[in-house]
């Protein structure tokens, strides 16, 4: 049975999206809406590109995006002018250098981030060191299938092996949720998604400090 997606009326997909934006909610808007609908508080979301996350977020969360892109802020300042966010604000800045304090925020949003980012190891410790404890780290990310050697990164050694690779290479080699437990999340949830090629697919998820 077909899940049902997510969307605003096809009328009004000029007024928030680009093509891109559109084709991507058909994959996964009902998956996102899942993750982002029930999140509360002050909510980090790193790399938040056009700002397509927006329209799944409770308006009572207090927002704060993370775009290394300073060229995609126009497309979210359109997206929170149209949407009544409590208080939302976006900044330029890098995932494996956050620039806020420790335990600052209830949750930590990725949502088809990590294979891009340069340190994908130093993004995590990152996120859990701003996470409040109880925290969510949320994603949706690539990952290697279950049917393939999915080493886990666990030594500096084996992070700096995961960063010379290139940034979309990163994660089908990562057992991302493994990962997480390494750098003392207490729980992972995970579940799969349709796969990318023979050995990649996506998996959403919430990791707790």
């Amino acid at each position: 049975m077909t899940k049902p997606v997510q969307r605003l009326p096809r009328a009004d997909y000029s007024v928030f999206m680009t093509q891109d934006e559109v084709r991507s909610e058909k994959i996964y808007g009902w998956d996102k809406n899942s993750l982002l609908k029930p999140l509360t508080g002050d909510v980090l979301e790193i790399g938040p590109g056009y700002g397509t996350n927006l329209l799944h977020y409770s308006r009572d969360i207090r927002w704060l995006g993370l775009e290394p892109n300073i060229s995609q802020h126009g497309y979210i300042h359109q997206k929170l002018n149209q949407l009544p966010f409590r208080d939302a604000l976006i900044v330029a800045g890098n995932a494996e250098e956050l620039i806020f304090d420790d335990n600052s925020f209830d949750a930590v949003v990725s949502t088809l981030v990590l294979c891009s980012v340069q340190d994908v190891c130093r993004s995590i410790k990152e996120a859990y060191r701003v996470l409040k404890k109880g925290g969510r780290f949320v994603f949706l990310e690539h990952q290697p299938k279950a049917t393939h050697k999915r080493p886990h990164w666990l030594s500096p050694f084996h992070c700096f092996q995961a960063y010379l690779k290139k940034p979309a290479e990163r994660l089908t080699t990562f057992d991302l949720p493994q990962t997480l437990l390494d750098f003392n999340f207490q729980k992972v949830n995970y579940s799969s998604l349709k796969a990318c090629s023979p050995s990649t697919q996506h998996i959403k998820g919430v990791a707790i400090k």
